[in-house]
């Protein structure tokens, strides 16, 4: 039987300690930290990671990484064919 919930626990859980789907032999990790955490290992992030994975800043400029839907321009995708910007309805 899998480990109870660990709400708090900075502490990454074991696979062997996951608990099983019920009647199956698979494993999984939903509520492992607890019936209402949304975040799962994102708990395990704290101040001394963010420091880590700020470490390599240097100016602090932000770059934006989207792009609006309609582009690039030209299309990557040949005439009639489902891209992004058009792969949706909108009712």
């Amino acid at each position: 039987m899998g480990r109870a919930a660990i709400p708090n626990s900075a502490v990454p859980v074991a696979f062997a300690d996951l608990p099983f789907v019920p009647g199956t032999e698979e494993r999984h990790a939903w509520d492992v930290r607890g019936r209402d955490d949304e975040i799962g290992t994102l708990n395990l992030i704290g101040p001394e990671q963010v420091r880590h994975g700020c470490s390599p800043v240097r100016s602090g400029t932000v770059v934006p990484l989207s792009l609006p839907l309609d582009e690039p321009r030209p299309s990557l995708f040949p005439a009639g064919v489902a891209s992004p910007s058009n792969a949706y309805a909108v009712l």
